[in-house]
């Protein structure tokens, strides 16, 4: 476990400590989730170090005792520590969708990190003043957020207010009196 919480603190600083853009920061949530699932297949220096004291039933010259301690089941520990770090990075799909419509929607997903990648700073070119006209094309997702009943991004009030029938049938009297 204290490897996991270890990656995870590493994790914390370098998030606290740099200000990443999305895709990058999606890369790398991704790479500190492969980390911490490598700890199944080849244990961290701290459980190398656990499991050797309790051979020796000793640990930094201090005695162990057998107790009724509850064991914690370490796979299980680094796989539920993995899947809610998934769960908090982009989705592709539904938990129970098909295999087609998870291919399709991770084609999609990857499409949209790759065109993320051109609003990073990082990777524009200075030196052309319409760098990324040809490399973002936000159609898909405008059209996506729009039949969503989204406000579209130039509104800067809530939904547009609809007049009902009477309210046009008195507007030719509101106008009379706006006039005196």
């Amino acid at each position: 476990m204290a490897d996991v919480l270890t990656e995870l603190k590493n994790l914390s600083e370098n998030s606290s400590e740099q200000e990443d853009h999305t895709p990058k920061a999606h890369d790398i949530m991704t790479t500190y989730v492969k980390r911490i699932e490598s700890f199944n297949r080849y244990p961290g220096q701290h459980a190398v170090d656990a499991s050797q004291a309790e051979e020796v039933m000793e640990l930094k010259g201090e005695e162990l005792r057998v107790g009724r301690s509850p064991i914690i089941d370490s796979a299980q520990f680094i796989r539920a520590v993995a899947d809610n770090m998934k769960e908090r990075l982009f989705t592709t799909t539904a938990n129970r969708a098909q295999a087609s419509v998870a291919a399709n929607r991770k084609e999609a997903y990857n499409s949209l990190i790759n065109q993320m990648a051109v609003l990073n700073p990082d990777n524009w070119d200075h030196d052309n003043p319409r760098f990324g006209d040809n490399e973002w094309d936000p159609l898909p997702y405008v059209k996506t957020w729009l039949g969503k009943g989204r406000r579209a991004a130039h509104s800067t009030s809530c939904m547009a207010r609809r007049y009902t029938e009477e309210e046009s049938y008195f507007s030719p009297l509101w106008k009379m009196w706006k006039r005196v």
